[in-house]
């Protein structure tokens, strides 16, 4: 058989696995009383899933086709483009108001959890900005 869409087959594997290693270790903890929680079949059983459809896509070559026009479907790449723009500005605030919080917070409760929480949200934020300068440098110089 001939893998026509490696990236949805790799994607199958990966879920495969997944399922194997937390079946294996949902199997382990049986003994223990809350060992086998439902939460726990439902990810098995919706990772399983995944897996064999990846898989199974992986091998279509009309799957390998019709990424390739929706790849190539401008209004795609527009809603790509702007959802990415918009998930970073999302992420940005977040990790703004995780970095205020933190900080008022390890004000109040001096553990090493809450500096932590705090020490990376802050060290994000600071790499959000970091990249946003360089990249508008870079554009600006490019232009």
């Amino acid at each position: 058989m001939k893998i026509y869409n490696p990236k949805r087959f790799w994607s199958g594997i990966f879920f495969a696995v997944m399922t194997t290693l937390l079946t294996t270790l949902m199997i382990l903890d049986w003994t223990r009383p809350n060992g086998r929680p439902l939460h726990s079949l439902v990810i098995i059983v919706l990772s399983l899933l995944f897996a064999i459809v990846n898989i199974r896509l992986g091998f279509s070559p009309d799957s390998k086709k019709q990424d390739a026009i929706e790849a190539q479907d401008e209004r795609n790449r527009m809603i790509n483009e702007r959802s990415g723009a918009q998930t970073t500005r999302i992420m940005l605030g977040v990790l703004i108001i995780v970095s205020v919080l933190g900080g008022i917070s390890y004000i109040f409760i001096r553990t090493a959890v809450i500096l932590t929480i705090f020490a990376l949200a802050t060290a994000l934020t600071n790499l959000y900005f970091y990249v946003w300068i360089g990249t508008t440098v870079y554009y600006n110089r490019k232009l």
